[in-house]
């Protein structure tokens, strides 16, 4: 399985996609997505505080079950 990890320096899918912060557009709030082949989004966590992060595990979990 190929990963593939998006960086968003312009904000242009944080923005599209609606996952700024509110209170600060420029920082969006942390999050994790796993997206298919399909364009189907199949893991979606975000977190308002930026000290709370899905640990690996959570993630690996996703993909397994995805696979």
């Amino acid at each position: 399985m190929g990963l593939t990890l998006l960086s968003d320096e312009d904000l242009v899918v944080v923005t599209a996609w609606g996952l700024a912060n509110p209170a600060n557009p420029k920082v969006p709030h942390p999050t994790a997505l796993i997206v298919d082949g399909e364009g189907v989004i199949r893991y979606l966590r975000q977190d308002v505080d930026y000290t709370h992060r899905p640990a690996a595990k959570e993630i690996l979990a996703a993909l397994a079950a995805i696979e």
